[in-house]
């Protein structure tokens, strides 16, 4: 019954004492059962290492002066066999040498064999015991963290407030960067190199949102070249951690490929422009044609209708009237439906349209700019930058209320920008929330071709805002690879 009575006892209140002074032992267990404490004694090391095996102890109070074998030993063996036990030094004389040398072996306290000794054995103890309740809590939770974080697919960081040091990252970089985690921390070189060039644009402007405009979040998408050189997508998300002042402490952030997403989007957008132009072709080929061919029949009819009366040659013009209106309808619909040529200059003149378009549908002045010819010779690229400008348009037109909006095409190093200004309400800043399904598709069309989006305050005196795409001349080659 005794060793069942042994077992059962909770682990975090079992202490065993061991100590070759059996009435000072003796007296040592009673002050330690006053305040809730069970104890076992060993007066030796052997009988330690007996009573380690029957039963566990949450701590051990360890005389160094015992007759079989030193402390030292004792702790030796118990490393050898594997046990772990915490434990607090007893020595007849207070050493400064030996209290550094028990600490470096992994002492918890060390408490000299004086007068006060009794009295300071419990809270000794208590204070031990309670330090490594928190301490075995800390590691538990750092263990199933450290679980969870190898089976998850987002890579989790933290990095210096200076953007020099990786302080932690979880195993997903290496499945994602196929670099070793190992490589990150010796050199954050690692992380920030392996950002496609047209993109790290985006990567410091998310930081400099962090640091300069007190946000506390911010999300990015942007490229990466792995370990192979393959082209993956990072969808991440930025935190500031800051203290009570306001000063960053660290940056965190969680990482996610959706290099498959974008894949599977741009197969989507892809198919979707291609059945877009097929009909845009067939409403232009054949539909377009029929009205067109009725209206110079009407028009024939009208010119020969010698005898008719005057009411029927009047609905023979109103019909003519009406199905050249039919006609410019499906010619606009048809090139909505298919606006860029494939030519090099396709989008120039699409986009030149669109601001006629603009300014007929919402009755407000609307022009587009382009000082120097921009040629696009790559259509898919064309495309995507139309419809982004005929979003921009859309939404400045019926949320901005803007008496202007500008269209501008150019030319930067590396690339050309489409600029789309108005002088209506704002829209801009870094506490914006683009949420829109337009505006959402306006961003997955500038990350398909490696373009960069952004919002500006406008030129007007009383506001405005002006949207910058900036695309590299060589973003497809990148979408593509």
């Amino acid at each position: 019954m005794r060793g069942m009575h042994r077992v059962m006892i909770a682990s975090e209140k079992h202490i065993l004492i061991v100590d070759h002074d059996a009435d000072a032992a003796a007296r040592m267990a009673h002050r330690l059962a006053e305040v809730g404490l069970h104890c076992e004694i060993a007066r030796g090391g052997r009988e330690a290492l007996e009573a380690l095996g029957e039963f566990v102890s949450v701590l051990m109070v360890l005389d160094l002066g015992l007759p079989d074998i030193t402390g030292e030993e004792l702790l030796e063996e118990l490393r050898r066999q594997g046990y772990k036990i915490p434990f607090i030094v007893v020595a007849e004389v207070s050493d400064t040498r030996l209290t550094v040398r028990m600490m470096k072996l992994g002492a918890l306290d060390f408490l000299t064999k004086d007068g006060s000794i009794m009295d300071l054995v419990a809270p000794v103890i208590q204070k031990a015991i309670a330090n490594l309740k928190v301490l075995r809590g800390y590691e538990d939770a750092s263990r199933r963290l450290e679980q969870i974080s190898e089976h998850i697919a987002d890579a989790f960081w933290m990095v210096s407030p200076d953007w020099k040091k990786v302080l932690d990252v979880s195993p997903a970089f290496e499945r994602i960067w196929g670099h070793p985690v190992e490589s990150l921390y010796a050199d954050i070189n690692v992380w920030t190199e392996s950002v496609v060039e047209d993109d790290r644009s985006k990567v410091t402007r998310s930081f400099s949102l962090l640091l300069d405009e007190r946000e506390d979040e911010h999300e990015e998408v942007y490229r990466i070249r792995d370990s192979a050189g393959g082209v993956r997508w990072i969808r991440a998300r930025i935190y500031a951690i800051r203290a009570e002042d306001g000063e960053i402490l660290n940056f965190a952030g969680i990482s996610s490929d959706i290099t498959e997403l974008k894949d599977l989007q741009r197969q989507a957008i892809h198919s979707s422009e291609n059945e877009r132009a097929r009909i845009g072709r067939d409403i232009h080929d054949d539909l377009c044609q029929r009205p067109a061919a009725l209206g110079m029949r009407c028009g024939i009819l009208e010119r020969s209708s010698v005898g008719l009366s005057e009411e029927a040659r009047s609905l023979v013009s109103i019909i003519g009237k009406e199905i050249a209106g039919a006609t410019k309808l499906s010619r606009s619909i048809a090139r909505g439906l298919s606006p860029v040529s494939l030519d090099a200059e396709g989008l120039m003149l699409a986009l030149g349209q669109l601001a006629e378009d603009t300014a007929a549908r919402f009755g407000m002045r609307c022009a587009m700019d382009c000082p120097v010819p921009v040629e696009i010779g790559d259509p898919a690229v064309a495309t995507h930058v139309f419809r982004i400008a005929q979003e921009l348009v859309a939404n400045a037109a019926k949320h901005a209320r803007p008496r202007r909006i500008l269209i501008c095409l150019y030319e930067v190093s590396g690339g050309f920008r489409l600029e789309v200004s108005n002088d209506g309400r704002p829209f801009y800043g870094p506490r914006r929330r683009r949420q829109g399904m337009g505006l959402h598709f306006v961003q997955f069309r500038a990350d398909a071709i490696g373009a960069a989006i952004e919002y500006c305050p406008g030129d007007a005196p009383d506001g405005g805002t002006r949207v910058l795409c900036t695309v590299p001349f060589n973003g497809k080659q990148e979408e593509m690879e």
